[in-house]
């Protein structure tokens, strides 16, 4: 059996529906190169078990397994830790349960070794009012603030994967840059060396095995708070000399979901990110994902 080449490490919380579309575009591409997944469930719901049970049993001939864990619910840093430490891939890409991936993705983080490469991701806002993106099932928020006849006209707006699970290319024509991935481009593009630790987004980048664990993996001392585990990750990594390589060409689209009620959890963990380094100048992304200034003054 040939060696395993990169380990997937994709977390996952209550998101049954777009973990099988993520897992199932995962599988449509995995041909590219020797992979194993990992999903390590947070301490969520019965449907995970299902999905993965659901997609591992028409893989279309792939070889690649998909393996479950199951974890308390600690949070998405020990989620992430838990399955790097099972893995036996040289590189580990780490992947979130609502992303739907591009051909080539695979082959690119896998040639990534001894740097941190984190990929492009593009965003399909509409899908914020689905509960589930493959069946149509929507929010309760989205049904009440629609109506019947407007929710009904979003149905042409979910997710169709072909047969076999590749992602449409018109998928892809119609995602979008939201602002901090549009703007995180243009500051790859200049930023000196030494400053690009915000580019390290947990939704979609790879690190080899060993480095990984070298480095102690995520704080988990962050806990259930959402958000900027993978800032913090991404700033020790450059501190001690760890190249961040923007990897345009792999491609994701991220399923948006309702993720009001963040900010609060987003500022506590950025505010322990500033004194765990003693750095205050951290606290400056929180006027930036407020909406105030640009993240070249954050990051001045």
């Amino acid at each position: 059996m040939a060696a395993v080449v990169l380990s997937v490490v994709i977390p996952t919380y209550k998101k049954a529906g777009r973990l099988r579309l993520t897992l199932r575009a995962l599988l449509a591409i995995a041909k590219e190169i020797d992979i194993e997944v990992l999903v390590v469930d947070d301490g969520g719901e019965q449907g995970t078990s299902e999905a993965v049970r659901d997609v591992s049993s028409c893989r279309n001939g792939a070889t690649q397994t998909v393996r479950l864990i199951e974890n308390p619910h600690r949070g998405r840093s020990a989620t992430r830790n838990r399955g790097a430490a099972l893995a036996s891939g040289q590189r580990i890409l780490f992947l979130d349960d609502d992303m739907l991936v591009g051909p080539g993705l695979l082959c690119v983080h896998a040639r990534g070794a001894g740097t941190l490469q984190r990929g492009t991701i593009v965003s399909l806002p509409w899908l914020v009012a689905f509960d589930d993106p493959a069946t149509g099932r929507l929010t309760d928020t989205a049904t009440q603030s629609l109506g019947t006849a407007d929710a009904r006209g979003l149905l042409g707006r979910m997710v169709h994967l072909e047969s076999d699970g590749v992602v449409p290319a018109v998928v892809f024509k119609h995602a979008v840059l939201h602002r901090f991935e549009r703007d995180l481009h243009h500051w790859l593009a200049t930023a000196p060396r030494g400053r690009r630790w915000p580019a390290v987004t947990g939704a979609q980048f790879s690190i080899d095995r060993g480095l990984f664990l070298t480095l102690g993996g995520f704080d988990e001392n962050m806990g259930l708070e959402w958000g900027a585990e993978d800032l913090e990750f991404g700033y020790r990594a450059e501190r001690v000399g760890v190249p961040i390589v923007h990897a345009k060409r792999a491609i994701a689209c991220h399923m948006d979901h309702d993720a009001r009620g963040r900010y609060d959890q987003h500022r506590r963990a950025l505010e322990y990110f500033a004194r765990k380094h003693h750095d205050a100048s951290v606290l400056r992304l929180l006027d930036y994902f407020s909406g105030q200034g640009s993240l070249k003054a954050a990051m001045s």
